[in-house]
């Protein structure tokens, strides 16, 4: 087998990860890969490292000029699935893709691969209908399971168990101090949507969901975007003479990772967790 056959493992094994994730950590370590496409051992050393990073890289250029019906822009670089296990974080190697990757620091890598793993889950179903145009047996060698009701089409965030968080906390006013139901994918000025808005004549109140499926990248974006939205909300307030006071909070289903409860606790993002879905 050469780098093209591995490179066509590697990337059923990597549509396979998507279509069956369940939550959790989204990437999987150069070493697992190769364990999972049976590649060449030893998993060690430089020589793998760069052997690794050639099979990779023919996999990226595999799908790069396909057309994809219904998505604009280039297809996600799924290849940032794969990561150092030291780093977590993919190689310098990507710089084939984005070649600006190697000039960012750790910390900018990590928001660019989060930034690009919402884009790897947004694809959705549309990496089986790549792995049909490009030919692939997704279902080989056990990579993914025969029954393709586990697929998530629609990422964490659209899901059906992110939809009935949202519906949970629309439907709920009393919960959050309301008593009129909140109005869902609620438009900002901004351009973007709040997942629930709640609103009286004395104060608003914006919540973003998050579902039991969401990683530690999505978690953080929440914070982030609960302190973008709440800027865009006073902003409105202020245009609208209103200045009603505006808060907004995250609810989530799953645990916090300390890091991230220490940051929204430095952004004064106040965090809900509740398990609504039955896992």
């Amino acid at each position: 087998m050469d780098h093209v056959d591995y490179a066509r493992k590697a990337l059923s094994c990597l549509v396979q990860r998507v279509a069956n994730f369940k939550g959790g950590k989204k990437y999987l370590t150069y070493k697992q890969l190769a364990e999972n496409i049976e590649y060449p051992k030893p998993y060690t050393g430089n020589n793998f490292g760069r052997l690794m990073g050639v099979t990779l890289g023919v996999m990226g250029h595999m799908f790069e000029d396909c057309q994809i019906p219904d998505w604009k822009g280039r297809t996600p670089f799924i290849q940032t699935l794969v990561v150092s296990s030291g780093s977590k974080l993919p190689s310098d190697g990507l710089k084939e893709f984005y070649p600006d990757y190697e000039h960012l620091d750790r910390n900018k890598k990590k928001d660019y691969v989060d930034m690009e793993y919402k884009k790897v889950f947004d694809f959705g179903e549309r990496w089986i209908y790549l792995s049909q145009l490009m030919d692939l047996d997704i279902h080989e060698s056990g990579y993914i399971n025969n029954s393709i009701s586990l697929y998530n089409p629609f990422g964490s965030e659209g899901s059906p168990e992110h939809r009935k968080v949202v519906d949970f906390i629309a439907n709920n006013p009393s919960i959050f101090d309301f008593t009129t139901n909140g109005v869902k994918e609620y438009p900002l000025k901004s351009g973007d949507y709040i997942d629930v808005l709640f609103k009286s004549n004395s104060k608003v109140l914006g919540v973003e969901a998050k579902s039991y499926r969401s990683g530690e990248d999505d978690i953080q974006r929440g914070i982030y975007q609960c302190g973008k939205y709440l800027a865009t909300l006073k902003a409105e307030e202020v245009i609208n003479k209103k200045n009603r006071p505006c808060e907004t909070l995250l609810f989530i289903e799953s645990a916090v990772p300390l890091n991230l409860k220490n940051v929204a606790k430095k952004l004064n993002v106040t965090i809900v967790t509740k398990q609504i879905n039955v896992i």
